[in-house]
C-alpha cells in the first residue's frame, strides 16, 4: 500500500514538474535531475503544495535515518516503522545510506542485474559477495533472461 502510493504521488509530481531530466520506468534519475526534482520539491514544501510524498518533506529527516540506519542496522519493517515515526522516507534513507554501508542484503534480481544494481547506485566493484541458497541463482538468472507473454498479448502482436 505504501508502495503504491509512493509511485502514485512520484506520478503526480512528474506531471507537474515541467520537465528537468528523465527518469526511468524503475525510478532511476540522473545526480542534475535529482538534485533539480528534490530544489523543486522543497519549493513546492514551502507553498503548501499538498501532491507530494509527506515523506519526503524534510531533506535532514531522511538523511538523519539514513544515519540512523548505518549506525544501528535494522530490518525493513523496523526503518519503515522509524520512518513513518520521523515524517522520513525510509526507501530513500537507505538508497542514501547504501555508499557507507559496509553490509547490503539484497534479492537476486538487484545483486545479478547490472542495470537494477546501478539504479539503486550499488557497486559490486572490491565488494565480497556472499549468496545465501545459491541453488537458487539458476532460476534467477533464468527469470531475468526471459519473458512471459499471455495468448492476449500474442494475439494482439499478430494482429499488428
Amino acid at each position: 500500500a505504501i508502495a503504491e502510493r509512493c509511485l502514485d504521488l512520484q506520478k503526480g509530481e512528474k506531471k507537474g514538474s515541467g520537465g528537468g531530466g528523465k527518469a526511468g520506468s524503475d525510478g532511476e534519475i540522473t545526480v542534475v535531475s535529482a538534485k533539480r526534482k528534490r530544489d523543486a520539491r522543497e519549493s513546492a514544501a514551502a507553498k503548501g503544495n499538498g501532491s507530494r510524498c509527506p515523506l519526503l518533506l524534510s531533506r535532514e529527516a531522511v538523511s538523519a535515518l539514513a544515519l540512523h540506519s548505518l549506525a544501528r542496522p535494522s530490518d525493513v519493517e523496523d526503518l519503515a516503522a522509524l520512518g513513518e515515526a520521523a515524517h522520513a522516507c525510509s526507501y530513500y534513507a537507505s538508497r542514501e545510506a547504501l555508499p557507507a554501508a559496509e553490509v547490503v542484503v539484497v534479492p537476486y534480481n538487484t545483486l545479478l542485474s547490472t542495470h537494477s544494481r546501478s539504479s539503486v547506485g550499488l557497486s559490486l566493484r572490491n565488494a565480497l559477495v556472499i549468496v545465501d541458497e545459491a541453488h537458487n541463482v539458476p532460476e534467477a538468472l533464468r527469470a531475468l533472461s526471459s519473458s512471459r507473454l499471455s495468448l492476449p498479448v500474442v494475439e494482439a502482436a499478430l494482429l499488428q
